[in-house]
């Protein structure tokens, strides 16, 4: 006669059923933590994780179809699905963190640039990060990630006011620099109105010159004086108009050629 199927059989059937299916989709979730660990974005993860889930209940369900009634059976099922659960959801939490922190990270670099305004880069980060998040749900899951949505809004939010307050400072002491070079300006040109009026009086500045060469000499006396500093200039110059004296030099009349005067007046 053909032997029945017994209990103890449902449970030894189950327990392989199980190893096979668990170590199948560990191996899987092993490998995709590493690649989080190394900071690398895993592409379309809930679909990934909807996959190791059907392929490791498939292959419980068709090593157990025989015992599908048993408890022993149900039992390890249950067992497999909640391992399961629980590590995609490990791996999907941990894919939600590394993307807000390339989010923040690309908030941060687009902002300091200055290339795009705010409100245009936090609508920009918020959107891929909503996207990715998606990507990393398993479909029909009740998972969420609304609480790190919340962490990325509140951190792009207080960046912003702080590069506000870093700016408005920047500003404040640029203003304060120009006003303190208009300052000195003034004061620079204050003084030198002062010290033109000591030097040359209320009504202007004096400048008077006077030259004088001896008769029958090359020798050239000059006397300057400007702004309350005088100047005397003795030089041998050649008389290059001694013709228009005549021969009896300087005795004959005072001309160009020995006598010179010139008056400066600066108002």
């Amino acid at each position: 006669p053909d032997l029945v199927p017994g209990k103890g059989d449902a449970v030894v059937k189950s327990d392989l059923a199980f190893s096979a299916a668990f170590q199948n989709a560990r191996d899987q979730i092993v490998a995709l933590d590493e690649k989080l660990a190394t900071g690398e974005k895993i592409q379309a993860l809930g679909q990934t994780g909807q996959k190791i889930f059907l392929d490791a209940h498939e292959t419980f369900t068709n090593e157990t179809s025989e015992f599908e009634e048993d408890p022993s059976v149900q039992r390890k099922k249950d067992e497999l699905q909640t391992y399961l659960h629980a590590s995609l959801l490990a791996l999907f939490r941990k894919q939600i963190l590394l993307l807000k922190d390339k989010a923040i990270a690309t908030f941060k670099a687009s902002t300091d640039e200055g290339g795009s305004p705010t409100d245009f880069i936090f609508y920009q980060v918020d959107n891929q990060f909503g996207m990715d998040a998606d990507e990393s749900m398993i479909p029909g899951s009740d998972w969420s990630y609304e609480d790190e949505r919340k962490a990325l809004h509140t951190y792009m939010e207080e960046y912003s006011k702080q590069r506000r307050r870093l700016y408005d400072q920047q500003l404040d002491a640029a203003q304060e620099s120009r006003q303190a070079i208009r300052y000195l300006q003034m004061q620079e040109t204050r003084m030198q109105q002062i010290q033109q009026q000591h030097y040359g009086g209320v009504s202007g500045n004096w400048n008077v010159g006077a030259a004088y060469r001896p008769p029958d000499s090359n020798v050239n006396i000059s006397v300057g004086y400007q702004q309350g500093r005088t100047n005397i200039q003795i030089s041998m110059v050649p008389d290059e108009q001694s013709s228009l004296l005549g021969p009896n030099g300087f005795t004959a009349g005072v001309g160009p050629a020995n006598l010179g005067l010139s008056f400066n007046i600066t108002v």
